[in-house]
């Protein structure tokens, strides 16, 4: 039978040029992604790698990749990992490692977050196979219960276990699972859980990754997250190159002075909407797109 996450990885190294930093995630798919690269020598010794997950570390240092610390690095050019379902917006669970918070840290970092896995992880909607894991602070372990089952009477709220006792992250932090019969909307959840003091980070990676590549039997493919060419925030200009920088120009009404942010078009993206980038910003603000 055709490994489908073998074939994914294949594709997804074809996105990786000369000099970038790149950053993997854990799993088979990373596995089988960095194995890809380090088959590439011309190529792999240009770049530079990072990770989420300790053992990626360990496995791209053993393959003779240049491997350093993500504390070492402001940006990342891209960021792959693989995840439990991710839907049409590629909106994404990824419960299972109990490693996204500093996932999360990681996809945020990247100028471009890619989803890998076989086409089985893909859902037109996220569903309630998977929980959502929330990494809480210790002390605020019945707080954060006793708050989630008022929110969601509906869901299933336990502290997850191993054979020795509570699961704990490398941070020494317990990990909640939050089961629904039906996951609520993305970006309510999103906001819900964050909102609650002593919740470091959950599972829920809302409107984060730019780019899923996946195989299956049919074929392998890629798709963006959709952009809205109608939305205020969406710019049009011609195509760039990958080493191109482009800026925008953000103001808003009660700060004094405009913010600028460097932008790189890893994707040769024609058509760019920055508040897929940064969904929290405010519609009062004002863009302008400076010269070349």
């Amino acid at each position: 039978m055709p490994d489908y996450k073998e074939q994914a990885a294949r594709f997804a190294a074809t996105l990786i040029k000369p000099g970038m930093t790149v950053g993997l995630g854990h799993g088979r798919t990373m596995l089988h992604l960095a194995e890809t690269l380090a088959g590439d020598g011309s190529l792999a010794s240009t770049l530079r790698f990072v990770s989420s997950s300790a053992e990626t570390e360990k496995i791209l240092a053993g393959l003779g990749l240049h491997v350093g610390p993500l504390s070492a690095e402001a940006r990342l050019d891209l960021y792959f990992d693989g995840c439990d379902q991710f839907d049409q917006d590629l909106n994404a669970l990824k419960s299972g490692g109990g490693i996204h918070t500093m996932e999360k840290i990681t996809a945020a970092m990247s100028d471009g977050f890619v989803l890998v896995g076989d086409e089985g992880k893909f859902s037109p909607a996220l569903t309630g196979q998977y929980p959502v894991v929330l990494e809480v602070v210790p002390a605020a372990i019945t707080f954060i219960m006793h708050n989630l089952s008022l929110q969601y009477p509906g869901a299933t709220i336990q502290l997850r276990q191993t054979e020795t006792g509570p699961a704990l992250t490398l941070r020494g932090n317990p990990l909640l699972e939050l089961k629904f019969e039906q996951l609520p909307a993305p970006g309510p959840l999103n906001t819900s859980l964050k909102m609650i003091a002593g919740v470091i980070e959950h599972s829920l990676f809302y409107r984060m990754a730019t780019k899923a590549v996946i195989a299956g039997p049919s074929e392998q493919r890629s798709c963006t997250r959709p952009i809205p060419h109608n939305h205020p925030w969406c710019f049009t200009f011609p195509p760039a190159r990958p080493s191109n920088t482009r800026c925008l120009v953000l103001s808003w009404p009660f700060i004094a002075h405009p913010r600028t942010i460097n932008l790189r078009c890893c994707f040769n993206f024609e058509t760019f909407c920055l508040k897929n980038i940064i969904p929290g910003l405010p519609d009062g603000a004002t863009l302008q797109l400076s010269p070349q």
